[in-house]
């Protein structure tokens, strides 16, 4: 599961709600690196902080040291221009091709577009947030947006994997129902039907997801610097959103498919053993052609 949360502040969801369980804590602060006055403790429990040290306290620096932003934004560069490049090389070449319209291909570039909308939408954001965690700088309709496509197309790629498991379930262990089944619109209504269930999925993160504030707790006035995109906390502790996001669009999708391809797998070994034992005076030139073959879809499974 993907959540759409900004990373460093969903872990603070459960915390920032009981502000005052912080307020007990003496904090050490760097006072040279902030301008303050020159005091090595700051207690938060006895509001001898400022507005811009309680924000620093609940949700940690405004930006990460500068050899670990320059490092992950390489890293996440890399992945951003190879995803595009890769993803946009599959779409063009299904789509100029005929000979490549099959229910695999498909699959394939359901899932291709899925993956480019999530780096085009989702990955700028969270390189931009290693710079810059707060206040936020985009708006509520882009948090809205950026929260409700990020999960949108995670679920898309989830049910895309599960749908052509199954193909290659169906294809291996049971022939038949697959020919009889055989038809690109069958996979277009397919893949059609995980894209609505997927963005249905999402619209929870979509809604839910807003600009959140803390409050200081001296005066509990809002404090403006400290903006930033996440879904309530107080639905957060309330609903078992994120436990069930995971278990439904994971946990059980990973079984499945585990389950899926262990089958295909014993049936592939299944039917090689056979091929060989009927076969007792079979060459050694047939029996290396026979192991190459298994060999070959033994790979395509993984």
């Amino acid at each position: 599961m993907n959540s759409s949360t900004d990373p460093t502040f969903s872990e603070l969801n459960t915390s920032f709600t009981n502000t005052t369980d912080l307020f007990a804590t003496s904090v050490s602060l760097d006072t040279t690196s902030h301008g303050f006055e020159e005091e090595d403790h700051y207690a938060c429990g006895t509001f001898n902080c400022s507005p811009k040290e309680f924000v620093a306290f609940v949700l940690g620096p405004q930006t990460l040291p500068l050899y670990k932003a320059i490092l992950i934004t390489i890293i996440f560069g890399g992945i951003f221009i190879t995803g595009v490049v890769g993803n946009l090389l599959v779409c063009i070449v299904i789509i100029r091709h005929s000979a490549m319209h099959t229910a695999t291909n498909y699959y394939l570039f359901s899932l291709a577009v899925s993956d480019l909308l999530y780096l085009l939408f989702g990955l700028p954001t969270e390189v931009f947030l290693y710079w810059h965690q707060y206040p936020d700088l985009f708006g509520m309709p882009f948090c809205k947006i950026r929260a409700f496509i990020s999960e949108a197309c995670t679920y898309v790629s989830v049910f895309t994997i599960v749908a052509f498991s199954m193909e290659r379930f169906l294809a291996i262990c049971h022939p038949l129902h697959l020919y009889a089944m055989v038809g690109f619109k069958r996979a277009i209504r397919i893949i059609t039907a995980l894209w609505i269930a997927s963005f249905i999925s999402a619209i929870p993160f979509g809604l839910l997801s807003d600009i959140q504030y803390l409050n200081y707790p001296l005066d509990d006035s809002r404090i403006e610097e400290s903006a930033f995109c996440s879904m309530s906390p107080k639905i957060v502790n309330e609903y078992p959103v994120f436990e069930v996001s995971f278990c439904i669009f994971f946990v059980i999708p990973m079984i499945l498919i585990i389950l899926l391809y262990g089958r295909m797998g014993a049936k592939i070994r299944s039917r090689t053993n056979q091929k060989l034992g009927v076969q007792p005076g079979t060459n050694n030139r047939e029996t290396r052609n026979s192991q190459m073959r298994k060999k070959t879809v033994i790979r395509m499974l993984v």
